[in-house]
């Protein structure tokens, strides 16, 4: 797979004080880095576009969801052949962008994992460990982390 078929898709809102270590770090991994800023009220934006970052911008807030696929269309309009999906917080760890495509052989869709310790809360951990387990009982798919957004997807997904 060559580095100019991978897109990251980093979905941001508020996110000026994280957004450049983001992008400089994943900008090792990819050189197609595109930020969906979710109409923020601070200089993501800008500073996405100062780091050489393709930035789409949401005029009115629309969630995560929406940047993602936001974020998405544009790179297959733009002939990705893998998307990488990842916060724009700086939570997520852009050496682990290579694992993610290495499983892309095997797999059309990769999901990350969050640790659940006790920096979790509990109420997030409990949630995310009841529709992991609903996930597995409704479709047969064992997903340890459904709520991680640190996936991996083929164009073909």
């Amino acid at each position: 797979m060559m580095k100019d078929d991978v897109f990251v898709v980093i979905a941001a809102y508020n996110e000026s004080k994280h957004i450049g270590a983001v992008i400089d770090k994943t900008r090792e991994f990819c050189s197609n880095i595109i930020v969906v800023d979710d109409c923020s009220k601070d200089r993501t934006a800008g500073i996405a576009k100062s780091k050489g970052a393709i930035v789409l911008k949401h005029i009115v807030n629309m969630g995560k969801g929406a940047a993602v696929k936001t974020g998405c269309d544009f790179a297959l309009k733009n002939n990705a052949k893998i998307m990488v999906l990842v916060d724009g917080d700086g939570q997520h760890e852009p050496e682990e962008i290579p694992s993610f495509i290495r499983a892309l052989k095997q797999k059309d869709i990769v999901f990350g994992c969050r640790g659940f310790t006790k920096d979790m809360p509990f109420v997030r951990r409990m949630g995310n460990i009841f529709l992991s387990k609903a996930v597995k009982a409704i479709y047969g798919i064992n997903i340890r982390d459904t709520q991680c957004g640190y996936r991996a997807l083929t164009s073909q997904a």
